[in-house]
């Protein structure tokens, strides 16, 4: 095996487990460094037969020390939020003195620039500090810059007359980089060159891995996030037949760990699964996985349109490289976990890639007696979580419309190819779909419109099967009634493992022993720590009936759920006497065309009790439950104890809860009688806080786009009304403010009036006097006056009235 032996370079493993990140809080670096951070120091130079030795050494009980792991240090962009809890985060400083040095103490170097040009000026940086402080160095480092394949896009075939001939290692010289990676070769032939100057002082090496894959998906979660959110078609950008290199991130950090501790002389490394598959091969395993399996071709204009495409992800899709990582398949003794690629590994990657993202299908079931609110509660719960409500009519009436379409679909395409292709991809045949509709038609015929328990357990088990419910999850709506129902349902191909799931249940029992071995502690589910939290003495839930609001929040179980049963049952409860008064209470037209009528709803509820206790209650006189009809004792003492009896009634072995039981279910009983809100609110809250938050992406763009438009009514319509209050105060001040002058203005007429009428009628005894007694002179006198205008007029006036005073002899 072609390795540096020099003398120099054989180090203690203690002292090299120091390894720098930069960006760790980004896709490809934290797992790199998630996936280091667990590995053992020195692990990939050792022979398969040393690691045998050690494998039986590690068995016996006197060996207890534990295996040394790589140490973590990395820096962070601005934009984290969530920083690992294994990395120690080195800060970069103005003057950046520190941040060199703490770079420096670190045995290797590596910076990741496929996905982002502007980490190559920092990388180069890096490096060219490091290469001039060499003599510095007591140890030798190593400088890994991680590239990409798209160095080599316009690269000329290796043998022009053989298209299929594949690249390798060797062709590293003769590569072309597409348009917008010429500073990524540029940086490599840097980095290759720099590492020649003291190479026991400075190891270099350049490894240009294929478009990463696993864990939460980088290049390729659009088309996830897509599929999982259950679009119809996948779109691919181009026509999709571009042959695209890959490698799963646990496998590029293994030949990362590979080249750290062997320290190959080749310094140029391909690192890429053995797949040969085209993007159109890729996107269709994962629509087949996630969805319905159908993808349709896009421009490159309009694959940009979506938002979580950027320039760089189109130019790795688009990349079309046949490519042959010879290198590290003969010098390399890497265990792969991904070798044969990402198609034949899909059901993992899905598995890994709902795992990593907490998208865990939610499952519940709700039941409960006639009137009780199941509907109303599931609706409510459906619309928050955005999942699957089942409901027993609506899957028959979809069932048996898609089993038309189906059937329709394939006599129109038996003339089109291109339709009869599509029908042959489907998991259906179109034979089998017409003979299952006829028996469903002639089955209906025969029990007056009623479908018989095996076809309704059929349409039921496809419905659960459906990509939306394994995906997002279902809410159950009263169903199964009896224990007979949930037994069809769940235990045939439901609820049991079946032999084709054995293999994957073994897988998921390593895979849980591999989490146990790393943590060092036990997982416990959401049923097991929930009984141990309210059911210490294994008794029934009756214990929390009374205290549904006390029940904590649900950790997010760290496994995909196996067949078909539901996580949680909730079974709402009430007495006879209330469900009654609730249905009289309820307005006519809820009730008009319902089965809640008088004999109906006794019926049904009967049922109901029968159902879930196992045994006729008016059959069992010992069972103390609240029947029918109720008598006023009996409406006096109903309350929250009155509910135990239910709660703790599943002791016949042909109750629906006994079969729950048998298959570990864990039933919540909740009391709807102390819920006085409106539609069950306090109720949801309660469940909502119990089942914890949405585990999906949130609204959609379009939803996004609907609720901004509602906002935007909302805020208009706000607006509006504003306005109009307003104006409607202003109008009313104005008029208050005018009807008060109009009083003013009356009352100041009325007064003034008042006021004149008083002077006048005070003044009219003066003014007789006058005219008797005065007027008649002083009017002669004052024309007399006139008459001979003396120059005294005052004097003439004042003697003319002496003298002809009558009143004067």
């Amino acid at each position: 095996m072609p390795t540096i032996t020099s003398q120099t370079f054989k180090m203690t493993e203690t002292m090299r487990c120091k390894v720098f990140i930069a960006n760790v809080n980004r896709y490809d670096e934290q797992y790199i460094a998630k996936f280091l951070s667990q590995s053992v120091v020195g692990k990939a130079s050792k022979a398969e037969d040393e690691e045998a030795v050690e494998e039986e050494n590690d068995k016996s009980p006197k060996d207890t020390k534990n295996p040394q792991t790589y140490s973590i240090y990395g820096t962070v962009d601005e934009s984290s939020n969530d920083l690992p809890g294994f990395v120690n985060i080195i800060q970069m400083d103005e003057k950046r003195q520190d941040y060199i040095e703490k770079i420096m103490e670190c045995d290797y170097i590596i910076y990741n620039i496929k996905d982002d040009h502007a980490v190559i000026d920092d990388a180069l940086w890096i490096l060219d500090q490091l290469h001039n402080n060499l003599e510095s160095f007591k140890t030798q480092k190593i400088f890994i810059l991680i590239s990409s394949v798209l160095t080599w896009s316009k690269s000329s075939l290796p043998d022009p007359n053989d298209p299929e001939m594949p690249f390798t290692d060797d062709d590293y010289l003769r590569r072309k980089a597409h348009s917008n990676f010429k500073e990524h070769i540029l940086a490599e032939k840097s980095v290759v060159q720099q590492g020649k100057t003291n190479k026991l002082k400075l190891l270099t090496y350049v490894v240009a891995c294929g478009l990463t894959y696993g864990e939460k998906e980088n290049v390729f979660h659009h088309f996830f996030k897509a599929a999982w959110n259950n679009e119809q078609f996948l779109q691919v950008p181009g026509d999709g037949h571009n042959i695209v290199p890959t490698i799963h991130l646990r496998d590029l950090t293994s030949i990362l760990q590979s080249v750290m501790e062997m320290r190959p002389v080749k310094h140029y490394i391909l690192a890429k699964d053995d797949s040969q598959n085209t993007l159109r091969e890729i996107v269709k395993a994962i629509s087949s996985s996630l969805t319905t399996g159908q993808i349709k071709s896009i421009s490159k204009e309009e694959s940009l349109f979506c938002r979580d495409i950027t320039q760089n992800t189109i130019d790795q899709l688009l990349v079309s490289l046949r490519m042959n990582a010879n290198y590290i398949k003969e010098n390399f003794q890497l265990k792969w976990y991904c070798e044969t690629g990402l198609i034949d590994n899909i059901i993992m990657i899905t598995k890994e890639y709902k795992l990593s993202r907490q998208l865990i299908p939610i499952r519940l079931c709700i039941l409960g007696p006639p009137a009780s609110g199941k509907t109303t509660l599931a609706k409510k719960l459906c619309e928050y979580y955005k999942l699957e409500h089942i409901h027993i009519k609506r899957v028959i009436d979809e069932g048996i419309t898609n089993l038309k379409q189906r059937v329709q679909v394939a006599k129109a395409s038996q003339n089109d190819p291109y339709q009869t292709q599509m029908i042959n991809e489907n998991e259906h045949s179109s034979a089998d779909d017409v003979e299952f509709l006829e028996a469903i038609q002639q089955n209906m015929i025969e029990n007056n419109g009623r479908l018989g328990l095996e076809y309704v357990t059929t349409l039921f088990q496809e419905k659960l099967t459906s990509k939306p419910c394994q995906n997002q999850g279902y809410i159950i709506d009263g169903y199964p009634k009896s224990k007979k129902q949930a037994a069809a349902l769940f235990s045939h191909g439901g609820g049991g493992v079946d032999e084709e799931e054995e293999g994957e249940q073994e897988e998921n029992e390593e895979e849980e022993e591999k989490i146990k071995t790393t943590t060092g502690d036990i997982i416990q589910s959401a049923n097991e720590l929930f009984k141990n939290k309210y059911l210490p003495s294994e008794k029934e839930a009756g214990d929390v009936t009374k205290e549904p609001g006390l029940l904590l929040t649900q950790p997010i179980p760290m496994q995909l759920p196996k067949g078909l049963l539901p996580a949680y049952v909730f079974e709402l409860q009430a007495t006879d006497c209330f469900l009654r008064d609730r249905i009289m209470n309820m307005p006519e037209y809820k009730v008009h065309g319902t089965h809640y009528t008088e004999s109906g709803f006794w019926r049904r509820l009967n049922e109901y009790r029968t159902n879930q206790i196992g045994v006729n209650p008016a059959l069992s006189p010992t069972l103390n439950i609240p029947g029918t009809p109720c008598s006023e004792h009996e409406v006096e003492q109903v309350g929250t104890n009155s509910l135990s009896p239910l709660a703790s009634a599943s002791i016949y072995e042909n109750s629906v809860r006994a079969y729950f039981d048998s298959k570990g279910i864990l039933q919540i009983p909740l009391n709807i009688m102390t819920d006085e809100s409106e539609n069950l609110e306090q109720t949801f809250k309660k469940l909502v806080y119990f089942i914890g938050p949405p585990r999906n992406y949130g609204l959609t763009e379009e939803e996004i786009e609907k609720q901004r438009i509602n906002e935007e009514k909302q805020r208009l319509e706000f607006e509006r009304i504003e306005e109009e209050r307003l104006k409607q105060e202003i109008e009313t001040a104005e008029a208050e403010r005018n009807k008060r002058i109009k009083e003013w203005q009356e009352k100041h007429e009325a007064l003034k009036k008042e006021e004149t009428d008083l002077l006048n009628q005070e003044a009219e005894p003066l003014r007789a006097y006058l005219r008797k007694h005065i007027m008649p002179v002083l009017s002669k006198g004052l024309t007399e006056c006139i008459r001979k205008r003396p120059d005294d007029p005052l004097d003439f006036l004042a003697e003319y009235l002496f003298f002809n005073n009558p009143q004067v002899d």
